[in-house]
């Protein structure tokens, strides 16, 4: 699922699951295609303390809001794609997480970065709501569902686009969406990247 922006503040419509389409869009009005930073969320952009759902748990990582200012300024998309099985598995619900999501985009607003996109993925093989129950749904890492969508939505040149992810599952959507996937073992994101050569000047 992609959560798209309604209105100026708050990633808060989010349209249920449909046609896996991954038809490439790319109007008159955007004919270049761009770089693209897809990044993982809990692990990535914050600390992992397990199912994050509220702003007083959130804690950013150190250098991520930095990261992403960066890559801003030089014209990349950056993209959130997170597995949410919180949702699915009922411990918090989804206007929780868009939320969550508004937060964080004020934080980087005042930090000089924005997120292009959130895309999330609630589902879970024993969530007690049908909805969100699916044996392995393709949005769900590992599969690269969340990548190929927005591929789909947005002027992307894949050849130019990497993932950072906290786990395996992130390197393999990845890998199978036909993108390059970087593992981020914790400390400064900002610092990561430089090492990577990938940070922007």
């Amino acid at each position: 699922m992609r959560a798209t922006l309604d209105g100026e503040m708050g990633f808060l419509k989010s349209p249920r699951a449909g046609g896996l389409g991954y038809k490439r869009r790319v109007t008159a009005a955007q004919p270049h295609l761009k770089p693209a930073l897809f990044l993982d969320r809990d692990g990535v952009l914050n600390e992992d303390r397990g199912y994050v759902s509220r702003w007083e748990d959130f804690r950013w990582i150190e250098g991520a809001r930095e990261a992403v200012a960066a890559f801003n300024r030089a014209g990349w998309l950056v993209i959130v794609v997170t597995n949410q099985s919180g949702v699915g598995r009922g411990y918090y619900t989804e206007a929780d997480m868009h939320r969550l999501h508004a937060r964080m985009t004020e934080d980087l607003r005042a930090a000089g970065a924005h997120v292009d996109a959130f895309y999330f993925a609630p589902h879970h093989p024993e969530a007690p709501q049908e909805i969100y129950r699916h044996p392995d749904h393709p949005d769900r890492k590992p599969n690269p569902g969340m990548i190929l969508r927005a591929l789909a939505d947005f002027p992307i040149d894949a050849e130019r686009a990497v993932l950072v992810g906290d786990k395996t599952s992130d390197l393999e959507a990845a890998s199978r969406a036909g993108i390059r996937g970087l593992r981020f073992c914790g400390g400064d994101l900002r610092a990561f990247l430089a090492g990577e050569a990938l940070l922007p000047a």
